[in-house]
């Protein structure tokens, strides 16, 4: 039940953020849409971080990925098109804005996927991966049935010394 609130705040702060973005698009607030863009993700990032015990990256990853994707569409539309007078219609693509847009878009792609694999870095449970080097590392003599020896007895040559 928790779990179903948990993910019902995220899609709602994503929801809601994306709402807003598309209206300060449209109101042409181009820096304004990015302000809420960039929040909206450290917002969303925030509440997984706090919230959830069992992180799902990959989520994070995609929402990374799909994120890149809108924004860094959005500064090519802005910065690397520009539209001419003559002829009516036409477009001059800027180098400069197709480059931030790229490489906007290559920062979150690469920090997606970082996020996509890191289930296959890190381990399930560390606590029970600590038990298990534990548990290898056990002694092969380690036993509370032992009995001591005196001096007398080890010298005597009977008996055979352990050595770790």
């Amino acid at each position: 039940m928790l779990k179903n609130k948990q993910n019902l705040a995220k899609n709602i702060v994503l929801t809601f953020g994306f709402i807003f973005f598309i209206y300060t698009l449209y109101l042409d607030r181009f820096e304004s849409s990015l302000i809420i863009a960039f929040s909206i993700l450290i917002c969303w990032m925030a509440i997984s971080l706090i919230w959830d015990n069992n992180r799902d990256y990959k989520q994070i990853g995609n929402t990374l990925i799909g994120a890149g994707l809108i924004i860094s569409f959005l500064i090519f539309l802005n910065f690397g098109l520009e539209q001419t007078a003559i002829p009516i219609g036409g477009f001059i693509f800027n180098s400069d804005g197709i480059f931030k847009a790229v490489s906007l878009l290559f920062l979150f792609i690469i920090s997606g996927f970082l996020f996509r694999y890191l289930n296959e870095l890190v381990p399930d449970n560390p606590k029970l991966s600590e038990e298990k080097i534990q548990q290898e590392k056990s002694k092969p003599f380690e036993s509370d049935d032992w009995e001591f020896l005196s001096e007398d007895e080890v010298l005597s040559g009977d008996y055979e010394v352990i050595k770790d």
